[in-house]
């Protein structure tokens, strides 16, 4: 099977720029300033900066033989194909967006091995509700849900 990738490029590139011009600016005060510890932290600064915007590029959702792979600014996380329950559109209710826009995220469904059910929002995939039409959150729930019922039919469940 092939990896598939969604990723909401025009976000992804935005933070991507914040970050490069934040990086702009720890760098040249690193360089410019003249006590060695303000120095150090600001070049700390710079690197994590870096690799910040290195990841800002890397954000999105990925499909692999076992499992959906999320990838978010500071985490990654893997949830098992066999642990999904269902894949679909709901309101995002985590970050600023979520709180004062109506935006809509593809969620995923998830068993525990409790049996209760955890409702994953994929938020790296979010679009506000006006612009629902150019969602790749929308294609990534047809494409996860698609992938879902593949993985079933091949595994038996």
């Amino acid at each position: 099977m092939t990896k598939v990738t969604w990723r909401s490029w025009p976000w992804n590139m935005f933070l991507f720029l914040c970050l490069m011009i934040m990086l702009l600016l720890t760098a040249s005060i690193a360089v410019s300033e003249s006590a060695l510890p303000a120095r150090i932290i600001f070049w700390i600064m710079t690197a994590v900066l870096a690799a910040g915007a290195v990841r800002a590029l890397l954000l999105g959702v990925s499909v692999r033989d076992n499992e959906i792979q999320i990838r978010e600014l500071t985490r990654t996380r893997k949830i098992p194909w066999a642990d999904v329950d269902r894949v679909g559109i709901g309101e995002q209710s985590t970050g600023l967006a979520g709180t004062f826009f109506e935006v809509q995220t593809p969620i995923v469904a998830v068993r525990s091995p409790d049996g209760d059910h955890e409702e994953v929002e994929l938020s790296v995939l979010g679009s506000y509700r006006f612009l629902a039409f150019m969602s790749p959150g929308r294609r990534a729930a047809a494409g996860l849900t698609a992938e879902l019922e593949r993985w079933r039919a091949e595994n038996g469940e």
